[in-house]
């Protein structure tokens, strides 16, 4: 037998994981109750393209975008691992990013609007 196969070997290991993944999860719920937290996260799914369409013609390029993509749907699962507070959580998150790309929008909307009635 080797170290691989020993069973209180095995155990320590065991252990090991189960204290990676509480943390990962006390991680992501300290993560989540911040508004900083949020929206940091909501950045990471718009960088990793979770909701887009990732596929490119290129094999080189989708491996690429896929292997990135995977990464944001991996933490999409560890959300959904947190039951209904990480979903609200979640859904806070994309609410309070959607307002504020909305009000980003306007305002550059506005400053166009100005520039356009300064430069005719």
């Amino acid at each position: 037998m080797n170290c691989i196969t020993d069973p209180k070997v095995q155990r320590i290991l065991a252990l090991v994981e189960v204290d990676k993944r509480e943390l990962d999860r006390e991680a992501l719920l300290f993560l989540l109750n911040s508004r900083e937290g949020r929206w940091f996260l909501m950045r990471f799914f718009d960088r990793t393209d979770i909701f887009g369409n990732a596929f490119n013609a290129d094999a080189l390029v989708n491996a690429y975008s896929e292997g990135r993509r995977s990464v944001g749907i991996g933490i999409l699962s560890d959300i959904k691992e947190l039951g209904m507070d990480g979903l609200k959580l979640k859904q806070q998150a994309e609410s309070e990013y959607a307002s504020l790309i909305a009000e980003t929008y306007e305002l550059k909307k506005k400053l166009i609007e100005s520039m356009e009635d300064d430069y005719g």
